[in-house]
């Protein structure tokens, strides 16, 4: 694993053997639509990401959305990139940014003064439970996510991991 240097003082992870061709352009990091940060360049008037420049290197289908398992749009190495359909790149995306309790699918219920497990497949919404903690609802959202999406499926374990580090 090589870095290729980016603006925003971030850098690029990249396979050992795609680091010389790679590290040939100037990149810089850009927030996509969702917020992530992604490696871009500047070419023919329009941006080209890094991960779908090697998506297209390594043989994946560029009809398909390129996925990054483990969310981090600049781990673009190879085993970190997948061809996914737009359900299933959505389905590996972490919680929104005006997200409140940590978690995917989790909110706040006022009324209720409870949490509430949500998930959304095929574009309609399924109530998955009220909950008295959010980390009971997440589990929740964790379990539903594997069973709709599979290996797709974003792991609010994620979060999880960061809340123990913070406090135990």
């Amino acid at each position: 694993m090589r870095e290729i240097p980016l603006t925003r003082d971030r850098v690029a992870l990249v396979d050992d053997d795609l680091f010389d061709y790679l590290n040939q352009f100037e990149w810089f990091a850009n927030k996509g639509r969702s917020g992530t940060l992604y490696a871009s360049r500047w070419q023919d008037g329009k941006y080209v990401k890094m991960h779908r420049l090697i998506a297209e290197l390594r043989g994946m289908s560029l009809d398909a959305h390129i996925d990054h398992r483990d969310g981090d749009g600049l781990n673009n190495q190879t085993f970190n990139l997948r061809a996914a359909t737009n359900q299933q790149n959505l389905a590996n995306r972490g919680p929104q940014k005006n997200n409140t309790s940590g978690f995917k699918g989790v909110t706040w219920n006022k009324r209720d003064k409870r949490w509430y497990a949500t998930i959304i497949v095929n574009g309609r919404s399924r109530h998955l439970g009220c909950f008295d903690t959010a980390l009971e609802a997440g589990l929740s959202y964790d379990q539903a996510a594997k069973t709709y999406f599979g290996e797709f499926a974003y792991s609010n374990e994620r979060h999880v991991a960061e809340l123990i580090g913070d406090h135990g």
